[in-house]
């Protein structure tokens, strides 16, 4: 089943399918994601070395790689990974609608979520067969992150920067009917992947070319990741 790449991943077109027997229709629609204020800094009425000492010794106890620490550049860089990126991260809402010999589903769920869900396609000599695919979709997070500690007067500020890039990946199943609603064959749909970066201070987006309707996902943080990086150096 040719499957254009930004069909399987996130965005197919309306499609409306007639065999002679049974029909199967598609169709989809996106929200982007509302903007957000992220607090990334916060000052600690506290010394640089009992803020720089904190934060090191949290960081060592959670799930953050430590990949660099430079005392006298005042910087820490730290990497993580996360299967639910939905929990730090907001791209928008995907909604999706199928229906097939009587039946209807609709599926709506945050873009930066895992999530399954049916497509209508057509085949067959006349290209008037349908066919319908099931199709998985997996996220995944990961990315490095600044966190950058520094004396102010009497105080320490501490400021955090990520880099995030989110991957959806895709598989699925794609049955063929004959007129009569019976299986002809089942093809798997390759696997495939696309990643989407962006930063705490700036969005990011992907657009997925369609000819008739290009349209493209947007991505932002939430600001939760950043919250607990500055939850881990207050006392």
């Amino acid at each position: 089943m040719g499957i254009p790449r930004y069909l399987a991943l996130l965005l197919p077109p309306t499609i409306l399918l007639a065999g002679c027997a049974t029909t199967a229709q598609s169709d989809r629609s996106y929200t982007p994601p509302d903007p957000v204020a992220i607090k990334n800094e916060t000052q600690l009425n506290d010394s640089f070395d009992a803020v720089w000492d904190r934060l090191v010794g949290r960081l060592a106890t959670g799930f953050f790689v430590i990949n660099n620490i430079d005392k006298s550049s005042r910087i820490i860089n730290v990497s993580y990974s996360t299967d639910t990126p939905v929990k730090f991260v907001d791209c928008g809402r995907s909604v999706r609608t199928f229906a097939a010999n009587g039946e209807n589903k609709r599926y709506a769920y945050n873009v930066a979520e895992s999530s399954v869900y049916q497509w209508g396609g057509k085949w067959g000599p006349l290209n008037n067969l349908p066919r319908v695919a099931v199709v998985q979709r997996s996220t995944s997070l990961e990315g490095r992150i600044n966190i950058y500690v520094a004396p102010v007067a009497k105080a320490t500020k501490v400021s955090v920067n990520t880099k995030y890039i989110l991957r959806i990946s895709t598989r699925g199943v794609a049955t063929s009917y004959n007129a009569f609603g019976g299986v002809v064959s089942q093809t798997a749909i390759p696997p495939d992947s696309v990643d989407i970066g962006f930063t705490t201070a700036e969005p990011g987006g992907k657009t997925f070319e369609d000819l008739t309707n290009p349209q493209t996902i947007s991505c932002e943080a939430n600001g939760t990741l950043e919250q607990e990086l500055l939850a881990k150096a207050a006392p």
